[in-house]
């Protein structure tokens, strides 16, 4: 889909794949430096393992980076893991794991259940290793740096989500809405002002994840531009939103 072309075309070797579309930020992140592993190759295979399950690659690979620290710890042993060795740096039993939790096979049917679920049923200190809020797994974004960001998972319905409101953008200084009294020039590591940030962008955020606009085409989008009907959503005349966006209609697909 336009503004999202990050396509593979042909990877050769062990972890051989189709064509087809390749890893996004966050995948990179949980199937690489979350398990320390540096072949990319193995993160375009996972990538595209979870694709093909249908499995979300943020919560899916924490869900699998979480019990290579378990194992680290001594919280599970190779038995517990079903002969899987899970090393820092090696990527093929995540590979595994992939489908051992799609399947709901050995120790991915308690992964399966999220890292908050598995860690309750493994016990033995396992919670403490658990990165998330409400339930949902923290994405990649550090909210030590953006306060407004820390904010939104903590209050937000859905937990650590990153696109249910647009506060990480615009502290980033990628977007800027002054119609709606969003500017720039803010203060990531700063908590002064965040709670009125925050709030706008959730009303923001909300109707686009409702009219399934993805955020690449939203940065540029006029947020007073009307439809026809003069339709309005939270005060803010939504409509045809994107019909400044330079990529025009854009879906998470």
């Amino acid at each position: 889909m336009e503004g999202y072309k990050n396509r593979i075309l042909q990877v050769d070797g062990p972890y051989k794949t189709k064509e087809g579309p390749g890893p996004e930020y966050e995948t990179c992140c949980t199937f690489g430096t979350m398990i320390m592993n540096k072949d990319l190759a193995g993160v375009i295979k996972a990538n595209e393992l979870c694709n093909r399950a249908g499995m979300d690659t943020i919560s899916g690979g924490a869900a699998i980076a979480f019990p290579y620290e378990c194992y680290e710890k001594g919280i599970i042993t190779r038995t517990d893991a079903d002969g899987l060795e899970l090393l820092w740096g090696n990527i093929d039993p995540a590979l595994k794991l992939i489908e051992m939790i799609a399947e709901r096979k050995g120790i991915g049917s308690v992964l399966s259940e999220g890292t908050r679920g598995a860690a309750a049923k493994l016990g033995r200190g396992a919670e403490e290793l658990v990165v998330d809020v409400k339930g949902l797994d923290a994405p990649m974004h550090d909210p030590r740096g953006w306060h407004g960001m820390g904010l939104g998972y903590a209050v937000s319905t859905r937990g650590a989500c990153h696109l249910q409101h647009m506060t990480l953008y615009v502290e980033q200084g990628m977007s800027a809405y002054p119609e709606t009294g969003l500017e720039t020039n803010y203060k990531g590591p700063q908590s002064e002002g965040k709670a009125e940030i925050y709030l706008i962008s959730k009303n923001l955020g909300v109707p686009c994840n409702s009219a399934c606009l993805g955020r690449m085409g939203v940065y540029e989008s006029d947020w007073n531009a009307a439809d026809p009907n003069g339709s309005e959503c939270r005060g803010i005349r939504f409509g045809a939103v994107c019909k400044r966006c330079s990529h025009g209609w854009v879906g998470y697909l």
